[in-house]
C-alpha cells in the first residue's frame, strides 16, 4: 500500500519534476546528461530513491494474497505473455 511512504512518493516525484524542469531549460543539455552537474547528481538520486520505493511496492504486492487487490500494478503482476505464457513476475 503507498499510503506507508506517500510522503516519500511525492517528495521524489516533485525532485524529479524539478530535474527534467531544469534539463528542459537548460541549452545543450541532451549533450552533457552524463556530466556530474547538481541537477544531474540531483536527478540520479532521486530516481534511485523512487526506484526503490517502486520495487518495495511491487515486493510487498508479492507478498499479499491475490485477491486484496484489483488495480493495474495487480494486472501487471498476473499478465501472462500471449506466446510463451510467462508472467512479468
Amino acid at each position: 500500500d503507498i499510503s506507508d511512504f506517500k510522503e516519500e512518493v511525492l517528495e521524489c516525484i516533485n525532485n524529479l519534476n524539478l530535474s527534467i524542469s531544469n534539463m528542459i531549460k537548460a541549452p545543450f543539455n541532451r549533450f552533457v546528461q552524463w556530466l556530474p552537474t547538481k541537477n544531474n547528481l540531483f536527478f540520479k538520486r532521486n530516481l534511485k530513491k523512487f526506484d526503490r520505493i517502486i520495487f518495495r511496492l511491487i515486493e510487498g504486492r508479492r507478498k499479499a494474497t491475490h485477491d486484496q487487490y484489483y488495480d493495474l500494478l495487480q494486472m501487471l503482476l498476473e499478465a501472462t505473455d500471449e506466446e510463451t505464457g510467462e508472467s512479468m513476475n
